[in-house]
Parts: structure tokens; sequence; C-alpha cells
């Protein structure tokens, strides 16, 4: 079949066909997303961290230019450059990453105590909602407009924990936070991804070749069956 026809692997959050101890397949994910606080810390940190490095870099690029415009400009678009590495590289390191196992009969996650063990033969399912303290950051939020409406001014405040989620692992109506997630594309990312591995592990050690991962896996060749892509 065509080596171009997308895996569900991937993609983020980053997964990954594994064998663990004693032969079983299965899969390993790692989330690595901003939580609410961290997207807080990082809006604090992260312009002090690029002004730390590149604004001296773009400081003398300013005043080279006195004297030699091109030197000046080449120096003004390393400092940019250097700024974007360093704020890109802050926010990388400022999320914050958990390790799942999802196998034919064991659904695990990463906890602050530990991993966490669950049986993926009883009823579950794996859900998102919105982050607990979303209600509370929203009063608060109602309540400071008001007293701005009062001394007629205006001021926008940032929603941290009304644009965050759990994404949670429910059984038997028992609710098990897997991760909190700052954003809702994010959170939805992490999610469908979680569930579509969640359906393939169904099928993981069946047969002794792990989950069918592309078309090919599942069926194979028939009498009269055209050569697809060949």
């Amino acid at each position: 079949m065509p080596r171009d026809v997308v895996s569900p692997l991937e993609g983020e959050p980053l997964a990954r066909e594994i064998t663990l101890v004693g032969g079983a397949p299965a899969f390993e994910v790692t989330i690595a997303e901003l939580t609410p606080e961290r997207k807080k810390a990082l809006d604090d940190f992260q312009s002090l961290a690029v002004m730390a490095t590149a604004g001296p870099l773009a400081l003398l690029g300013l005043t080279a230019m006195n004297q030699t415009a091109g030197v000046g400009l080449l120096i003004c678009g390393t400092a940019a450059m250097l700024g974007f590495a360093v704020s890109k590289g802050v926010a990388g390191a400022m999320k914050v990453r958990t390790r799942l196992i999802i196998s034919a009969d064991r659904f695990s996650f990463q906890a602050k105590g530990g991993w966490r063990h669950f049986d993926r033969r009883v009823r579950h399912r794996l859900r998102w909602s919105l982050h607990d303290k979303a209600r509370e950051e929203k009063d608060e939020h109602v309540f400071e407009e008001r007293k701005d409406s009062i001394k007629r001014r205006a001021k926008k405040r940032e929603r941290l924990y009304q644009d965050s989620y759990h994404i949670v692992y429910e059984q038997l109506g028992q609710r098990y936070d897997i991760a909190a997630v700052y954003g809702q594309l994010e959170a939805q990312r992490v999610l469908a991804k979680l569930k579509a591995l969640d359906e393939l592990a169904d099928n993981l050690g069946r047969k002794g070749g792990g989950a069918p991962l592309q078309p090919d896996d599942e069926w194979g060749d028939q009498p009269g069956d055209i050569p697809f892509g060949r």
C-alpha cells in the first residue's frame, strides 16, 4: 500500500506502539501541554527572558546602525531570531508532561502520587470537563467588571481557567483526572488522540500482531484485488 497513508499515531500528542514486559503490545502516549497555572507563569516570565537574552543584542544593533546600517540590521535580525528561539524554548520547557500506557486490558497514566492503573475491560469512557476553577474565575471577573463600570473604566481580564479543561478517564461513573490543559483546541486534540487509541487498543494482541494501524494491516490481499498505489 502507499507509504503516505497517515497513521493514527502521528501528530500531537506523541504516541508510539511499544511492547510491554511479557510481550504484550501497547500504546505509549506523552501529553505535553500548558496548564492554566503554567500559562500564567509563562506570560509573566517569557517577556523577561526574551528581553534579558535578545535585548542587549538588539540595543547593540541599533547602536551599530548609526555607523554601518548593514551591520546594524544584521545584528537586529539576529536578535529577533534569538528572541523567537528563546520564547519558543521557554514555552516548551513550561509544558507539563504526562505519560500514558494503553494496552488491551489496562489503561495507565502518571499522577502526582505515581502511576494509576485501570482495567479497560470495565465500562469506561474518556471525556473532558471545564476546569473546576472556571466558575470561580468567572464570578471574580463579573465582580471586577461591576466595580469598573461604577468607576467608568474598562479593563480586559485574562481567561485562564475558563479556557482550560480537565482530560478525564471515567470508570463506572467515577472521575479520574489525567491532565489539565489550557486551550480548547489543545484539549480537543488530546482527547481525540486518546479516544482513538483507546478504541484501537481493543484490537491489541489479536492474532499477535498488534492493532491494525493501516488498511492493509487489517485486510490482506484478496483474489481479484486491484494493487492499490502500486
